[in-house]
């Protein structure tokens, strides 16, 4: 008896990990992951659960009521990129075993049927057309940019969907492909006067560009996920330095004479709509629901809307602009999450789009192209600023959230014994 026990706890804890694993490679927050793993431990039985995770490495301890306690570790090898619709599968399955708990071979049925679920790959290809023509534009580009720009970003979600899967790693891949349509464009851009190389690089980069990855790195510091947060942001860093030196050597070799062409403004309105079908393309690359799709791109609209907002009060402080806006969309982003009962996460990232500094990133490598140092130090600290001000700005709205929850949680169960004392009596 107590051997089929075992082994059952035993069968249940691989369930959980396969569904941790998962659940990261979808894209899920680090908090996320722990916390869903340690709540359906214990709804299925377990007295205590330790729950460990960083981008490479899971660890789960699960204590039993009989006093076993069973460990289990993953190493993580792949990353499946973000799938909001796996996300928010993975969140209703856990919420169901909470409510009612599963058997172990069921769950890992379940998890393997999520797992194993495939988006549509001209979601994609749509998606990725929208987010660089839009933010080609956003940026200041032309239709005729935004168009060229829609062609590239065809390549590369083709060079994604092929290429990336035998590439060593991320890196390697974003040198290649940052090589590759670079030489395109400035090819394309000398032989088409009326084309601005620089919108129709910097639209193509937002594609590429570690953004979210950074962000969210930052911000897991920032909340105390030090070890999750250094190691994501030291793979981000990599990641965007394989990207620059890829546009960098690509611009070199056809002489970027094109590179800073491009000196548009658009009013607010044509900000807020492009900044909409910017955020439209990536809603669709990160597979948002369709039912959830107007809400994630209204958050991108929005957002930026307070960017606006806050810079005519702030001026140059990118810094205090990010912070404003990227507090905003972690609001908007938790308010609908309870609405809709879907993880903030398939809002908030549409929101934070438009705030990603693609065009701070390129306008750095032209410069060091170019031995424009001024500019490099100007345009880079501009970057940094921006990704500093969204991660400031997120973490402070989860800080007061976690302590208005807990000051809730103190409250209710002061009432609690409060009442017991006095039924007692």
């Amino acid at each position: 008896m107590e051997q089929n026990n075992s082994k059952k706890n035993s069968d249940l804890l691989t369930g959980l990990l396969n569904m941790a694993e998962a659940m990261l490679v979808s894209g899920s927050e680090i908090t996320r992951v722990e916390d869903t793993i340690a709540r359906m431990g214990l709804a299925c039985g377990a007295e205590h659960m330790n729950v460990f995770v960083i981008t490479s490495c899971i660890i789960v301890t699960m204590g039993m009521p009989d006093g076993e306690e069973l460990t289990q570790t993953r190493r993580v090898m792949t990353s499946g990129g973000t799938d909001f619709i796996k996300i928010e599968r993975f969140n209703e399955l856990s919420r169901r075993c909470c409510a009612d708990p599963i058997a172990p071979e069921t769950l890992e049925e379940e998890v393997r049927a999520i797992e194993t679920s495939r988006p549509s790959p001209w979601t994609s290809y749509l998606g990725s057309v929208l987010a660089a023509g839009g933010f080609t534009m956003f940026f200041g580009g032309t239709l005729w940019d935004g168009g060229m720009a829609a062609l590239f970003a065809l390549a590369i979600c083709w060079f994604q969907e092929r290429l990336l899967p035998i590439s060593m790693n991320q890196m390697s891949f974003n040198l290649l492909c940052s090589v590759i349509v670079g030489v395109a464009t400035s090819l394309c851009a000398g032989l088409l006067p009326i084309l601005h190389l620089d919108k129709i690089l910097i639209g193509c980069i937002m594609l590429l560009i570690p953004g979210i990855a950074l962000t969210n790195a930052v911000r897991n510091v920032l909340v105390g996920n030090t070890i999750s947060g250094l190691m994501r942001l030291v793979e981000a860093l990599l990641w965007a330095a394989a990207l620059a030196l890829g546009f960098m050597a690509a611009m070199f070799f056809t002489g970027g004479a094109y590179a800073m062409a491009g000196d548009a403004s658009l009013s607010a309105a044509a900000q807020l709509f492009t900044a909409g079908v910017g955020a439209m393309g990536f809603s669709l690359m990160f597979n948002v629901r369709r039912n959830l799709l107007p809400l994630a791109v209204l958050g991108g609209v929005l957002d930026w809307g307070v960017y606006m907002i806050a810079a005519s009060f702030f001026g140059e402080t990118v810094f205090l602009s990010s912070v404003a806006a990227a507090a905003f969309a972690t609001v908007y982003s938790e308010a609908m999450a309870r609405v809709k009962k879907a993880p903030s996460t398939v809002f908030y990232i549409p929101a934070l789009v438009p705030l990603i500094p693609g065009g701070s990133l390129f306008y750095t490598m032209s410069c060091a192209v170019g031995g424009q140092w001024d500019g490099v130090g100007s345009f880079g600290s501009s970057t940094l600023y921006c990704a500093l001000g969204i991660a400031v700005g997120m973490s402070l709205i989860l800080s007061v959230d976690f302590t208005l929850r807990k000051l809730l949680q103190m409250k209710t169960s002061q009432g609690e014994r409060h009442r017991n004392s006095h039924y007692g009596s």
